[in-house]
């Protein structure tokens, strides 16, 4: 049960990250541009790149996408019902995954990674729209909500997981049961 939760808390965190870093490409200054046009300019380059993620506050929304996937993960730890006399033993756990999570799950470890998706999805051009967009008021709007709009997605994102955490774990003892039936039958027949 803690592991499922574990992998949905870094689950939860590496999709927001992920639905973040794609918000960098949704500039409306290129919605109906003449793709071929576009990518006929050639290949982004890294300074380019570089100069796309400080206009979008990459690190910093990475950062931000982090801590609240802590307080998610936290919330769903809260649940698992750890008896008081392991919760000393608990929290110390807990906090270890935290630590790890945010040390390879940081901006420095994904930054390049998502420079060379960037590089082999986006022409020059395209980066360079993106810049202008994220350097305008209206970018610059976009970017100062996201934070605000990531906890509330969160939140939903939370609720929902509540929710269906009974379902889950009805399927899983389901598949459980049968995958035991399955095997009492194939031993049965031998």
């Amino acid at each position: 049960m803690q592991r499922m939760i574990l992998k949905l808390a870094v689950a939860a965190a590496g999709a927001t990250l992920a639905l973040a870093l794609q918000g960098c490409a949704q500039s409306p200054t290129l919605q109906g541009a003449d793709s071929a046009r576009l990518a006929a300019s050639g290949p982004a380059t890294p300074a380019s790149i570089e100069r796309l993620f400080e206009a979008a506050r990459i690190a910093k929304i990475s950062e931000t996408i982090q801590q609240q996937a802590a307080q998610v993960a936290n919330t769903m730890f809260a649940q698992v019902g750890v008896p008081e006399s392991d919760r000393a033993a608990f929290e110390a756990y807990q906090q270890r995954v935290q630590q790890l999570v945010a040390l390879e799950f940081n901006w420095s470890n994904l930054k390049g990674p998502m420079a060379d998706i960037y590089t082999r999805h986006y022409s020059e051009a395209e980066i360079q729209g993106m810049i202008a967009y994220y350097e305008s008021p209206v970018g610059r709007s976009v970017l100062d909500k996201t934070p605000v709009v990531a906890r509330d997605s969160f939140a939903v994102a939370q609720d929902l997981m509540r929710s269906a955490m009974p379902k889950l774990q009805a399927l899983a003892r389901e598949f459980s049961s049968e995958m035991a039936a399955k095997r009492a039958a194939a031993g049965a027949g031998r």
